[in-house]
């Protein structure tokens, strides 16, 4: 079976005419990364023991995972803390940003002086140089996705922001290059009714790819945390320059906002909250209004 590969991300911009113009915003994401060759993610977020700002570099390589954890020290009259600089080798369990996916392996490094984050603390047995870490997906108080790291033996976790992308792990081969041709929404959106996606796309590989589910999504600008989404299409596979319609249905409750909305299309319901890479399109909206 091919490994999928590839994130593209088609931007589209588009105007429907109800009482009056609505701008919808659809963005068709195909959130698939090939690691044949290693990928790069930053993170940026903070220490759950202080809140101060952390970043996390990851670079996958296959299912191998390489990257550095750093936390600037505090050097102030009146506060000297710690830093940390430690350098980490793991291994992930299937697709990341999956959230059935882990991340677990060994650090090395340690705490940094207060004043110096080039000096890492040595022999001091409340700073370790070696340890161990795990890195998961999880939800934050207000439902966002997130990265969270723990290392132990200290058990300090670290928090990041999601980047809405799934790395697949899968390495090597393969030739799977699959793209958003067009996406519309022939019948608009409004409160009450079914809105249907219409989306169009292709395996521009040289290998066949499949089976995977094609999701849709329609978030309410107003409140981005009431959205809402189809039932999944399976599409068992699409060969090497094939190309395939489908509608996505997608009920929108009678007390829902009035708009405009973000329209998404997600494959393997991966996250989608990331920006990616944009390419140019044309949205096209059918029917009256």
């Amino acid at each position: 079976m091919a490994t999928k590969k590839k994130a593209i991300v088609r931007l589209v911009s588009c105007c429907i005419w109800l009482s009056k113009v609505i701008c919808i915003l659809a963005l068709a994401l195909v959130v698939l990364l090939g690691l044949a060759s290693s990928q790069s993610v930053d993170y940026s977020g903070y220490t759950e023991y202080d809140g101060r700002p952390a970043t996390l570099a990851l670079t996958f390589n296959g299912s191998v995972v390489t990257g550095n954890l750093f936390v600037s020290p505090v050097c102030e009259q009146g506060m000297h803390l710690t830093g940390v600089d430690i350098n980490l080798v793991g291994t992930a369990t299937g697709p990341w940003e999956n959230t059935a996916t882990t991340i677990a392996g060994t650090w090395t490094g340690g705490d940094t002086d207060p004043c110096d984050s080039s000096k890492i603390i040595k022999n001091d047995p409340q700073y370790p140089n070696s340890g161990t870490f795990t890195i998961s997906m999880i939800k934050t108080d207000d439902g966002k996705d997130a990265v969270k790291l723990v290392r132990m033996p200290t058990g300090y976790g670290y928090i990041f922001g999601s980047k809405g992308v799934v790395y697949y792990a899968g390495g090597g081969g393969g030739g799977v290059d699959l793209k958003i041709v067009d996406l519309s929404v022939p019948t608009g959106i409004v409160p009450g009714m079914r809105a249907e996606i219409l989306v169009t796309f292709i395996n521009d590989g040289t290998v066949v790819a499949g089976p995977f589910k094609l999701y849709g999504y329609a978030f309410p600008k107003q409140n981005y945390n009431r959205n809402y989404n189809s039932d999944p299409v399976l599409i068992p596979s699409l060969q090497a320059g094939e190309m395939q319609s489908i509608t996505l249905g997608i009920s929108i409750p009678s007390n829902a906002p009035s708009g405009p909305y973000d329209v998404k299309v997600a494959i393997d319901n991966s996250n989608f909250a990331g920006t990616g890479d944009v390419i140019d399109g044309n949205c096209s909206i059918k029917g009256g209004f």
